[in-house]
């Protein structure tokens, strides 16, 4: 077995507590007592990649003793499992990680989670690990020791960028592997091996991936489309059939948006935006099949409505340009008319029209236009943080005016909002006489 460290080296870290402890425990089974990394940590160290989340099992304790021992170090432990199969616990500094214990799932009807379980704290290593979905996430990692378990090629597979199941059968019994399949190619960069996706052809193909929630399946969506290379996962989605009426289509500008997205250091409600917006453009939503999309999935109100915004707000942002490269528009007034569309962005992602459109010309190989102009002008006068701002606050109207607090000035201040909007009052000056001439 070959050596890979983990990587924290905090006696206090919750993964290394735990297996201090649980090394000291009496032996009861034929499996000494011993925590091992699992899944998604293990393949992330094997790539190179920084932690996330943190899971473990432990065998060779009996399932009462490992409680009482997390119910001893840790402040937080949750049962999330049937009889402790498996624990969230949280330690004093808010660090998290899902403790398992080895088992048994066996297949009691159709579904993601149609399963009955039995906990086995001797199960071997190998019968443990062959329940994983593929090679990749089926490898053991011992903190301590550093020993790498790896019964099914899993750092080969990912060396090689390919994406194999571990065992067709356990596969097969749930469905939601396909999906997860998707967003680990696009993710990873990987290449489904041949019989792996024969598999998954036969599985979309049974229907049994209709028995999936839209919130389990809409959870893949959203890592496939933050993943680096979203064309990979797209494309296979394609070729298994899964995106309805979907033709042959280039997805590669989801990947350039992809890595302009990182380079600016986007927040992920706004990549998924972004992204969200481009594949919905690409594949040519009319406004009925938009609102089927977002009934089919569950990404929430407020993604859809920002989503929905950016079209519009793009098209809004090329007009703008357009009239400043003609010189209709120019100072005060270029500002305003910037300000006006910053004011219609979406709270969820403000700065994502203009990044769809900064996408749009990276893959075409222009970063020049639009989007430049509208993102250089909006950060250079600030107007994320003022355009909501009225020209004229409250008190100054009132002098303006001669309006008491109530009604009256309400009315005079959305008004004057209005006609700052449509262009008609750009300065403080010219308000006070729109005003005064009211």
């Amino acid at each position: 077995m070959a050596n890979l460290w983990y990587p924290r080296k905090d006696r206090h870290d919750p993964v290394r507590r735990l297996a201090h402890h649980v090394q000291d425990m009496p032996v009861f089974y034929s499996v000494k007592p011993r925590v091992l990394l699992v899944g998604g940590a293990v393949r992330d160290l094997c790539a190179g990649l920084p932690l996330g989340d943190i899971d473990v099992e432990v065998y060779g304790v009996a399932p009462t003793a490992l409680h009482e021992l997390l119910e001893d170090l840790f402040p937080l432990v949750v049962d999330v499992g049937v009889s402790y199969a498996v624990c969230k616990i949280r330690d004093y500094q808010g660090r998290e990680m899902d403790v398992a214990m080895p088992r048994r799932e066996v297949k009691s009807g159709q579904g993601h989670k149609d399963f009955s379980v039995g906990v086995e704290p001797d199960l071997s290593f190998a019968e443990a690990t062959a329940r994983r979905d593929f090679t990749i996430n089926a490898m053991l990692l011992d903190p301590q020791a550093g020993e790498l378990i790896d019964f099914w090629g899993g750092k080969r597979d990912l060396a090689a960028k390919v994406l194999r199941a571990v065992n067709f059968e356990h596969f097969s019994e749930d469905p939601l592997r396909v999906w997860r399949g998707i967003q680990f190619a696009a993710r990873f960069g990987l290449t489904v091996e041949r019989k792996t996706f024969e598999l998954m052809q036969s599985m979309v193909a049974s229907g049994e991936l209709a028995t999936l929630s839209n919130e389990r399946v809409t959870e893949e969506w959203r890592k496939l489309l933050l993943a680096p290379t979203p064309s990979i996962g797209l494309s296979l989605a394609r070729e298994l059939n899964l995106l309805s009426g979907v033709a042959v289509i280039d997805f590669s500008s989801l990947d350039v948006a992809a890595s302009l997205l990182v380079d600016e250091q986007t927040e992920p409600v706004t990549r998924l935006v972004v992204q969200l917006a481009l594949y919905l453009d690409l594949i040519k939503t009319a406004e009925a099949a938009r609102a089927k999309f977002f009934k089919d999935f569950t990404f929430g109100s407020d993604i859809e409505t920002a989503v929905n915004h950016v079209s519009d707000l793009a098209r809004a942002i090329t007009a703008w340009d357009k009239k400043r490269r003609g010189g209709e528009l120019v100072d005060a007034a270029l500002i305003n008319a910037a300000r006006v569309i910053v004011k219609q962005l979406p709270a969820a992602a403000a700065q994502a029209p203009a990044l769809y459109l900064r996408a749009q010309a990276h893959a075409a190989g222009d970063d020049s236009g639009a989007a430049i102009a509208f993102a250089d002008l909006v950060e250079r006068e600030k107007l994320l943080e003022s355009a909501a701002r009225p020209l004229m606050p409250a008190q100054d109207v009132m002098r303006a005016t001669g309006l008491a607090p109530g009604p009256e000035l309400g009315a005079a201040m959305k008004a004057l909002e209005a006609a700052r909007d449509a262009g008609d009052v750009l300065t403080r000056a010219q308000a006070i006489e729109w005003l005064k001439n009211r």
